[in-house]
């Protein structure tokens, strides 16, 4: 197992490698430099799981804590915080978060085992459990209905129906059926009236359907409860955004900054309410397609110009801005250029397969490129050399055209200039 250790200091660096070797862990890395090293080098494949501080250098952990979540590669990877710092809404953040636990200082040795057996674990039951439920969808073959019955049996029959059912809600929702999500949420609210998290889902299903005020009550009880969620501070703004509530907007953006100034979503969201004349039209919808397209059109700027992590976390910002997934599976084929771009053909091929897969198929494109990887076997070149992966992707974009608009990144809305109507 490969660790990445993030100290507070030289002190808590000494501890708490001392502490991994005494567990087993034979393999670990140091990010002394705080946050802002440990965010680079999480940037590369490999990390079976991190253990870090709260009250690091330069980037902080509430900083650090809200970039791993938020990036799709380590969604999942376990977190393990050591730290007698938190403040006692921070732990009903780090509650919202799976795969992420927290030891005091004074932890004995076999805690630290067992905090990364029970990460690994809670990892591994979400991986498998999201293939369940993916499988659910594809017998229910578009029906929502019969996956919504499908899943409520199979909540009633877990042992830890809670997890299950916050997965299962999230695939109703973005599979455009937020109100069967907000019918599983509501049953999981009356067995966890206190849940941060069902409280925070179930304001996202109430937005999906346009139930702005409802969504609104929700979100800002999940705020209450744990103020420092990064993500749920820009969808509070995206929705006084779409009810024309400009400055409740920009206080939350202007706290999603506080916590992370270089969030992406946070920066768009900030530029936008600054001057929401450049919406044009507000609503939901509206809103959404503009914060994206001003976050697609960053991205394609960012990885044209070689600046290829920060392209890609403007595309994944975008995709959390946007409510469907055919405007997503657009954002996602972007994103799988942009790694193509970066000579990353593993990563490029999982996101062509996400947008392939998030288009139901409809997404020519997104498919040909996909097939094309997989028949030049660039899903097994992560571990090549770069030139052999650049020689690799010279030789897929002298090809054969794959169609009109090869190598050219998708758009998605465009953003309507201050003071013209759309």
């Amino acid at each position: 197992m490969r660790v990445l250790v993030v100290p507070e200091s030289q002190e808590q660096a000494v501890s708490l490698e001392a502490a991994l070797r005494a567990a087993g862990v034979i393999e670990s890395e140091r990010a002394a430099g705080g946050g802002a090293e440990a965010w680079r080098r999480l940037a590369s494949p490999g990390f079976a799981a991190v253990i870090m501080g709260w009250k690091l250098p330069g980037v902080g952990g509430i900083t650090l804590l809200n970039r791993v979540r938020a990036s799709p590669q380590h969604a999942l990877t376990p977190v393990v915080i050591v730290s007698d710092f938190l403040h006692p809404d921070d732990f009903r953040l780090l509650e919202e978060f799976p795969c992420t636990l927290h030891l005091n200082m004074s932890a004995p040795i076999e805690a630290y085992e067992n905090a990364l057996e029970q990460g690994t674990q809670q990892a591994d039951w979400h991986r498998k459990n999201i293939g369940l439920l993916d499988g659910v969808f594809e017998l229910a073959e578009g029906e929502p209905k019969q996956a919504f019955e499908m899943i409520r049996s199979a909540i009633a029959k877990s042992p830890d129906p809670l997890p299950l059912g916050i997965l299962a809600s999230r695939g109703l929702r973005l599979r455009g059926a937020p109100h069967l999500a907000e019918r599983l949420l509501r049953q999981l609210l009356t067995a966890a009236p206190g849940s941060t998290l069902v409280i925070s889902e179930l304001g996202k299903a109430l937005y999906a359907q346009g139930r702005t005020e409802e969504a609104l009550a929700q979100l800002e009880k999940a705020h209450k409860l744990a103020p420092r969620n990064l993500a749920r501070l820009c969808l509070l703004g995206d929705l006084a955004l779409a009810e024309e509530k400009d400055e409740a907007a920009r206080n939350a953006f202007r706290h999603a900054l506080e916590i992370d100034g270089q969030d992406p979503h946070a920066q768009a969201g900030a530029q936008v309410s600054a001057d929401p004349r450049r919406l044009g039209t507000r609503g939901k919808d509206a809103v959404a397609l503009a914060l994206a397209g001003i976050l697609n059109g960053k991205g394609i700027v960012e990885t044209r110009a070689g600046r290829y992590a920060e392209g890609i976390a403007s595309y994944q910002a975008a995709i959390r801005t946007l409510l469907t997934r055919e405007p997503m599976a657009r954002v996602a084929f972007n994103i799988g250029l942009g790694f193509l771009r970066w000579s990353k053909p593993a990563e490029a091929l999982q996101w062509f397969e996400n947008a392939q897969e998030w288009s139901e198929g409809g997404f020519a494109k997104a498919g040909k490129y996909a097939a094309k990887l997989r028949a030049s076997g660039f899903d097994k070149l992560a571990a090549a050399g770069a030139t052999e992966v650049a020689r690799d992707l010279k030789a897929l974009e002298a090809d054969a055209p794959l169609d009109e608009s090869v190598f050219e990144e998708e758009s998605i809305a465009p953003v309507v200039p201050s003071g013209k109507k759309p």
